[in-house]
Protein backbone atom coordinates (compact mmCIF):
# COMPACT_ATOMS: atom_id res chain seq x y z
CA UNK A 1 0.00 0.00 0.00
CA UNK A 2 1.25 3.47 -0.94
CA UNK A 3 0.44 6.67 0.86
CA UNK A 4 0.32 10.06 -0.87
CA UNK A 5 0.82 13.18 1.19
CA UNK A 6 0.77 16.76 -0.01
CA UNK A 7 1.52 20.27 1.06
CA UNK A 8 -1.93 20.95 -0.36
CA UNK A 9 -3.47 22.14 -3.61
CA UNK A 10 -0.94 20.41 -5.86
CA UNK A 11 -2.36 17.42 -7.67
CA UNK A 12 -2.77 14.73 -5.04
CA UNK A 13 -6.29 13.78 -6.17
CA UNK A 14 -5.10 13.32 -9.75
CA UNK A 15 -2.04 11.32 -8.64
CA UNK A 16 -4.06 9.08 -6.31
CA UNK A 17 -6.61 8.42 -9.05
CA UNK A 18 -3.83 7.56 -11.51
CA UNK A 19 -2.15 5.20 -9.04
CA UNK A 20 -5.48 3.47 -8.51
CA UNK A 21 -5.91 3.20 -12.30
CA UNK A 22 -2.66 1.19 -12.27
CA UNK A 23 -4.30 -1.06 -9.64
CA UNK A 24 -1.89 0.10 -6.97
CA UNK A 25 -3.24 0.12 -3.45
CA UNK A 26 -3.41 3.68 -2.10
CA UNK A 27 -4.68 4.65 1.33
CA UNK A 28 -5.74 8.24 1.08
CA UNK A 29 -9.12 9.50 2.15
CA UNK A 30 -9.68 12.80 0.32
CA UNK A 31 -10.34 14.60 3.59
CA UNK A 32 -6.92 13.70 4.98
CA UNK A 33 -3.96 13.58 2.63
CA UNK A 34 -1.73 15.98 4.55
CA UNK A 35 0.26 13.35 6.39
CA UNK A 36 3.53 13.89 8.22
CA UNK A 37 6.27 11.22 8.18
CA UNK A 38 5.32 10.10 11.70
CA UNK A 39 1.83 9.28 10.37
CA UNK A 40 3.39 6.99 7.76
CA UNK A 41 5.62 5.27 10.32
CA UNK A 42 2.59 4.54 12.51
CA UNK A 43 0.23 3.63 9.66
CA UNK A 44 -1.54 0.26 9.79
CA UNK A 45 -1.32 -1.69 7.63
CA UNK A 46 2.29 -0.66 6.95
CA UNK A 47 2.97 1.23 3.74
CA UNK A 48 5.20 0.04 0.89
CA UNK A 49 6.24 3.63 0.24
CA UNK A 50 5.12 7.22 0.42
CA UNK A 51 4.97 10.01 -2.13
CA UNK A 52 5.15 13.59 -0.92
CA UNK A 53 3.83 16.20 -3.36
CA UNK A 54 4.76 19.84 -3.15
CA UNK A 55 4.44 22.69 -5.59
CA UNK A 56 4.91 26.35 -6.35
CA UNK A 57 3.99 27.97 -3.04
CA UNK A 58 2.52 31.13 -4.58
CA UNK A 59 0.19 28.97 -6.68
CA UNK A 60 -0.69 26.85 -3.65
CA UNK A 61 -1.67 29.89 -1.58
CA UNK A 62 -3.56 31.51 -4.48
CA UNK A 63 -5.49 28.25 -4.81
CA UNK A 64 -6.22 28.23 -1.07
CA UNK A 65 -7.49 31.80 -1.33
CA UNK A 66 -9.77 30.89 -4.26
CA UNK A 67 -11.18 27.92 -2.34
CA UNK A 68 -11.67 30.09 0.73
CA UNK A 69 -13.60 32.64 -1.35
CA UNK A 70 -15.71 29.95 -3.06
CA UNK A 71 -16.27 27.58 -0.15
CA UNK A 72 -16.05 29.83 2.89
CA UNK A 73 -14.56 29.68 6.36
CA UNK A 74 -15.64 26.08 7.00
CA UNK A 75 -13.34 24.96 4.18
CA UNK A 76 -10.39 26.89 5.68
CA UNK A 77 -11.20 25.44 9.10
CA UNK A 78 -11.03 21.88 7.72
CA UNK A 79 -7.97 22.59 5.55
CA UNK A 80 -6.15 24.04 8.55
CA UNK A 81 -7.14 21.10 10.75
CA UNK A 82 -5.95 18.57 8.14
CA UNK A 83 -2.60 20.36 7.91
CA UNK A 84 -2.20 20.55 11.72
CA UNK A 85 -1.98 24.30 11.33
CA UNK A 86 -2.22 27.28 13.65
CA UNK A 87 -5.99 27.22 14.23
CA UNK A 88 -6.16 30.52 16.08
CA UNK A 89 -4.65 32.39 13.11
CA UNK A 90 -6.06 30.21 10.31
CA UNK A 91 -7.64 33.09 8.34
CA UNK A 92 -4.36 35.04 8.29
CA UNK A 93 -2.62 32.67 5.82
CA UNK A 94 -1.72 35.49 3.43
CA UNK A 95 0.44 37.16 6.08
CA UNK A 96 1.70 34.15 8.06
CA UNK A 97 2.40 30.45 7.44
CA UNK A 98 -0.65 29.46 9.48
CA UNK A 99 -0.84 26.04 7.77
CA UNK A 100 2.72 25.24 8.91
CA UNK A 101 3.69 24.36 5.33
CA UNK A 102 7.38 24.97 5.92
CA UNK A 103 7.39 22.62 8.90
CA UNK A 104 5.72 19.94 6.77
CA UNK A 105 8.14 20.48 3.88
CA UNK A 106 11.14 20.27 6.23
CA UNK A 107 9.81 17.09 7.87
CA UNK A 108 9.51 15.33 4.51
CA UNK A 109 12.72 16.51 2.86
CA UNK A 110 15.10 14.12 4.58
CA UNK A 111 15.67 10.38 4.75
CA UNK A 112 12.83 8.45 6.37
CA UNK A 113 12.44 4.93 7.73
CA UNK A 114 10.36 3.98 4.65
CA UNK A 115 10.82 4.36 0.86
CA UNK A 116 9.98 7.91 -0.17
CA UNK A 117 9.52 9.81 -3.42
CA UNK A 118 9.37 13.60 -3.17
CA UNK A 119 7.78 15.14 -6.23
CA UNK A 120 7.06 18.69 -7.40
CA UNK A 121 3.64 19.03 -9.00
CA UNK A 122 4.67 21.31 -11.85
CA UNK A 123 7.36 18.84 -12.97
CA UNK A 124 5.55 15.50 -12.48
CA UNK A 125 5.08 14.93 -16.21
CA UNK A 126 8.79 15.22 -16.99
CA UNK A 127 9.57 12.83 -14.12
CA UNK A 128 7.30 9.91 -15.05
CA UNK A 129 10.40 7.69 -15.39
CA UNK A 130 11.36 8.39 -11.76
CA UNK A 131 7.79 7.72 -10.63
CA UNK A 132 7.85 4.42 -12.59
CA UNK A 133 11.13 3.42 -10.97
CA UNK A 134 9.84 4.21 -7.46
CA UNK A 135 6.61 2.27 -8.00
CA UNK A 136 8.27 -0.61 -9.84
CA UNK A 137 5.64 -0.03 -12.49
CA UNK A 138 6.95 0.08 -16.05
CA UNK A 139 5.70 2.85 -18.32
CA UNK A 140 3.78 4.80 -15.67
CA UNK A 141 1.97 7.72 -17.30
CA UNK A 142 0.05 10.60 -15.82
CA UNK A 143 -3.02 12.02 -17.57
CA UNK A 144 -2.20 14.72 -20.08
CA UNK A 145 -1.63 18.11 -18.52
CA UNK A 146 -3.76 20.81 -20.08
CA UNK A 147 -1.68 24.00 -19.97
CA UNK A 148 -4.77 26.20 -20.36
CA UNK A 149 -6.57 24.74 -17.38
CA UNK A 150 -6.07 25.95 -13.86
CA UNK A 151 -4.05 23.14 -12.25
CA UNK A 152 -5.31 24.07 -8.78
CA UNK A 153 -9.06 24.04 -9.26
CA UNK A 154 -11.78 24.23 -11.85
CA UNK A 155 -12.11 26.75 -14.64
CA UNK A 156 -10.16 27.89 -17.68
CA UNK A 157 -7.93 30.39 -15.90
CA UNK A 158 -4.26 29.94 -16.74
CA UNK A 159 -1.63 30.14 -14.06
CA UNK A 160 -0.03 33.10 -15.88
CA UNK A 161 -3.33 35.02 -15.97
CA UNK A 162 -4.03 34.27 -12.31
CA UNK A 163 -0.60 35.58 -11.30
CA UNK A 164 -0.87 38.65 -13.54
CA UNK A 165 -4.32 39.50 -12.16
CA UNK A 166 -3.02 39.18 -8.59
CA UNK A 167 0.44 40.79 -8.82
CA UNK A 168 0.22 42.63 -5.51
CA UNK A 169 -1.18 39.57 -3.75
CA UNK A 170 1.54 37.35 -5.25
CA UNK A 171 4.14 39.85 -4.06
CA UNK A 172 2.72 39.65 -0.51
CA UNK A 173 2.64 35.84 -0.65
CA UNK A 174 6.25 35.79 -1.87
CA UNK A 175 7.27 37.92 1.14
CA UNK A 176 5.29 35.85 3.64
CA UNK A 177 6.55 32.50 2.36
CA UNK A 178 10.00 33.61 1.13
CA UNK A 179 11.93 31.03 3.16
CA UNK A 180 9.75 28.14 1.99
CA UNK A 181 9.71 29.39 -1.61
CA UNK A 182 13.49 29.42 -1.63
CA UNK A 183 13.60 25.83 -0.30
CA UNK A 184 11.06 24.62 -2.89
CA UNK A 185 12.93 26.34 -5.72
CA UNK A 186 16.27 24.83 -4.65
CA UNK A 187 15.01 21.29 -4.12
CA UNK A 188 15.09 18.61 -6.85
CA UNK A 189 11.78 18.26 -8.67
CA UNK A 190 11.81 14.49 -8.06
CA UNK A 191 13.92 12.48 -5.66
CA UNK A 192 13.82 8.90 -4.45
CA UNK A 193 15.16 8.64 -0.90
Amino acid sequence: MYLVSTIGRCGSSMLISTLQDYLLSVDNPKAKNHYYPIDVENHRPPVVGAIFLFGDISDVILSVKRCHERLGDKWIDLHNKNLNGDYENRYNYLKKDTFCLERMFDDWMRPQSFPLLTLKYENMWENEDIISKFLGCADFELPDFNQTSNPHGSGKESRFFRRAANRELVSDINKTYSSLIKKVNNFPTAKIW
